[in-house]
């Protein structure tokens, strides 16, 4: 599994589901053990209740048979939704979040209801994340744009602990 993490700070919208197939190796894309799950979380910063819009795309690599050639990675539209920041604050440099001071998110409503996609959402200051079925996926994209929020971050944790409901 190689992941890729494309988080923008535009404050267009997303491109509702609509990726497009990739002919190339994907030799840029982070480096990540094989896993079947994955938890990603998002943070941001200006203030609780303020949203980020996310997007999440899985590719599977086709097999063109023909040798020498580059394969081509077919897209699949796997959640999109909106998180919603609490209070609580990452309070750590690093671990994929922009600042220390950013505010992790609460509330994840998943609107594209995807059966690989579940989201943990307590809506109680507390951390909220979505679960990701990666079973089968060679790289994994999410895209973010600004709803309220003045930035956004996600940080991603595979994870092979449990299995999803």
């Amino acid at each position: 599994m190689r992941l890729l993490i494309d988080a923008s700070t535009a404050t267009a919208a997303l491109t509702a589901n609509a990726p497009v197939a990739k002919i190339s190796d994907l030799s840029g894309a982070d480096g990540c053990a094989e896993q079947s799950r994955g938890i990603f979380i998002f943070a941001g910063t200006d203030a609780a209740d303020e949203t980020i819009n996310y997007q999440v795309t899985g590719y599977f690599e086709l097999q063109n048979g023909v040798s020498g050639e580059a394969a081509t990675f077919l897209p699949i539209p796997i959640a999109a939704g909106v998180a919603t920041l609490g209070t609580l604050t990452v309070g750590a440099a690093g671990l994929g979040f922009a600042t220390a001071a950013s505010l992790i998110a609460d509330t994840v409503t998943e609107t594209l209801t995807s059966i690989r996609a579940t989201p943990m959402s307590p809506a109680d200051n507390t951390v909220a994340y979505l679960e990701v079925d990666l079973s089968g996926l060679v790289a994994i994209q999410i895209e973010t744009d600004l709803g309220t929020a003045a930035a956004a971050s996600v940080a991603f944790q595979p994870d092979d602990s449990h299995v999803m409901p």
